[in-house]
């Protein structure tokens, strides 16, 4: 999760260049936040043409549009594109947290390759387990390590 100060000019600001997705976009007027709600661009736009304090947000291309339009800064809190690496040394946090990932995303290619089905599939399910591990931590970390839900059964 990244954050990105954004000032928009007539309700418009460009997105990161690493921008992925919406997390939560924010503005802070009179010193409280107040949280942007995402429409749709078709229903963006009866608010985009006029001016006022931001409540709506859509993302058409590589900006972000608010409605009303707002020229004050926000804030994007947004899922960001990780680095790829170009040299031997260079690492991102895939290749901290799940370096598996990278190995078995290479071996489906190569089974494609070879057209080898038999590893394919291997490679395939040991990347989904390797992904679920990775957001099932993921996960945990946003809630502190604990579950947010028990279900007990008997």
């Amino acid at each position: 999760l990244s954050l990105a100060t954004l000032t928009p000019s007539s309700g418009v600001a460009a997105l990161p260049s690493d921008y992925l997705e919406v997390k939560r976009l924010t503005s802070e007027i009179g010193g409280r936040t107040y949280s942007l709600h995402y429409r749709s661009p078709d229903l963006l736009g009866q608010y985009e043409l006029i001016s006022g304090t931001p409540e709506f947000f859509t993302v058409r291309g590589s900006n972000v549009v608010l409605g009303p339009s707002f020229t004050s800064g926000i804030s994007l809190y947004y899922y960001a594109r990780p680095d790829s690496p170009s040299a031997d040394s260079d690492e991102n946090w895939i290749m901290s947290a799940a370096p598996s990932l990278y190995l078995y995303g290479m071996l489906a290619d190569v089974g494609l390759f070879l057209r080898d089905d038999s590893l394919i599939q291997t490679a395939i399910t040991m990347y989904q387990s390797a992904a679920a591990s990775l957001i099932g931590s993921g996960n945990a970390h946003a809630w502190g390590g604990k579950s947010v839900l028990s279900i007990a059964t008997d």
